[in-house]
């Protein structure tokens, strides 16, 4: 993957965080703990580094997600072209 994520990328793998059971800790919580004298790369950079992505078993559920994420985008490309309105209505019933 080049660049940074799509949209659709971003949310598939939150997405997959939330379907494969991933706990984490509040954002604001992590903000807290982490703004004191950090510019805003620097708070992006901590606030992945304490929300759990990095560290012992961190590596593990982003690397689930983005399983996750590539599985879901690669079916519903895969589905887009003779089946778009029924995966379509299938992921409305699901998530909403």
């Amino acid at each position: 993957q080049d660049g940074l994520p799509t949209v659709d990328r971003t949310l598939a793998h939150e997405l997959g965080h939330l379907v494969l059971g991933h706990d984490g800790i509040p954002v604001a919580e992590a903000a807290r703990e982490s703004v004191e004298f950090a510019g805003d790369d620097l708070i992006r950079y901590m606030l992945n580094q304490r929300t759990g992505c990095m560290g012992p078993g961190g590596e593990d559920v982003e690397q689930q997600a983005e399983d996750f994420a590539a599985l879901l985008l690669y079916r519903l490309g895969r589905l887009r072209s003779d089946r778009s309105s029924i995966a379509q209505v299938r992921l409305g019933e699901a998530f909403g």
